[in-house]
């Protein structure tokens, strides 16, 4: 079934749509009447009728039988006017959007049933009429005759509508397409808890910062961090109390990441979540800061000195958290898996010695 914004969704196109050929069949209902096509006017006052009616069949949310009954309408209306005042009035033409609209919809409705076959037997019909009308159109003259210059202005006049339709269509369609990338490479990036880098993405930062490293004047750092005794969170206050621990404590890395890329232009923090409890941070730098290895320990120890002296609170418990982490530098030519394993060696060092801390080498 179509998720319920994406119906609604379609619900207030469709209306918009129908208000919009409602005035379009007025238009046409006076333009046929005045230039004496009267089958055209009488079958514009039926198109009118349909509209109408339509309104209640959105009211129902019969959606798709309205698409249906619409692209029945639009085909009989456009093979009427082509055989009343011929081919050269550009009628025929709009069997084309209607193959642009009927992927479109079956795009964005990909779980419909309905929608699963509208492309190929809309695109199929749409070519069988618009072949069927110019036969016929070659084979016979047109039931009506209108002054050429009128029949010139129609035509013009539908090419920009036709035209615009696509446009539109394509710019809708692309737009879709490109949002949706977009999210697939968010759900790709991030780990869905923390709304930070997960574990992949991290790997991607880490290669481009090594590639920095050895085309520019940079270097970076690995820190590894690990919440001190968070199975005794989990243990004594529940699982979603320790959910709301990585919160936390992803949003003092996000501030702290903030406030060091304000103060020094060329320092860059990366933070990840790298599994579990556990967070990676690369910090990104130009080797020609002063003291650019110190400021990235100070970094890390500003952190750890903000999460423990911040009072957790949960459900009305109160509870501190620390951390202990291990901070390693990039050495020129080091694999990049040695780095983390330092970095990993040092924040187990840490752990032994008493945790609530930061380990260099």
């Amino acid at each position: 079934m179509a998720s319920m914004d994406k119906v609604e969704g379609l619900r207030r196109a469709l209306r918009i749509t129908n208000v919009s050929l409602l005035l379009v069949h007025i238009f046409l209902l006076f333009f046929f009447y005045f230039q004496n096509v009267r089958f055209m006017a009488y079958f514009n006052v039926g198109s009118l009728i349909f509209y109408v009616l339509a309104i209640f069949i959105l009211k129902k949310r019969k959606l798709f039988a309205y698409i249906a009954l619409t692209l029945l309408e639009v085909l009989a209306h456009l093979s009427a006017a082509t055989i009343c005042i011929g081919w050269d009035a550009g009628f025929a033409m709009y069997t084309m959007p209607i193959v642009f609209i009927s992927f479109y919809l079956r795009y964005i409705f990909n779980d419909s049933r309905f929608l699963r076959k509208l492309p190929q037997v809309s695109s199929f019909v749409s070519a069988i009429v618009f072949l069927v009308l110019r036969i016929v159109t070659y084979r016979m003259k047109a039931l009506y005759i209108v002054k050429p210059e009128i029949r010139d202005i129609t035509y013009l006049v539908n090419c920009a509508v036709i035209f615009g339709f696509i446009i539109l269509c394509m710019y809708a369609y692309t737009s879709l397409v490109m949002n949706r990338e977009v999210n697939l490479h968010e759900r790709a990036d991030y780990d869905e808890l923390t709304q930070v880098y997960n574990r992949h993405k991290m790997r991607d930062i880490l290669d481009h910062a090594n590639m920095a490293e050895q085309t520019e004047n940079a270097g970076f750092s690995t820190t590894i961090l690990d919440i001190d005794d968070f199975k005794k969170v989990n243990d004594t206050y529940g699982h979603d109390a320790g959910d709301y621990v990585l919160r936390t404590i992803t949003e003092f890395m996000k501030h702290r990441a903030h406030v060091m890329e304000s103060m020094a232009e060329h320092h860059i923090m990366h933070i990840g979540r790298w599994g579990g409890e556990e967070f990676l941070i690369v910090q990104e730098y130009d080797l020609e800061l002063d003291n650019w290895r110190q400021k990235c320990v100070d970094n890390i120890e500003s952190l750890l000195h903000e999460i423990r002296n911040y009072k957790f609170t949960y459900m009305g418990e109160h509870f501190d958290i620390t951390m202990t982490a291990g901070i390693a530098f990039h050495l020129p030519g080091e694999p990049i898996s040695v780095t983390i394993n330092r970095a990993d060696q040092f924040l187990y060092n840490g752990k032994e010695s008493g945790k609530n801390k930061l380990v260099q080498g």
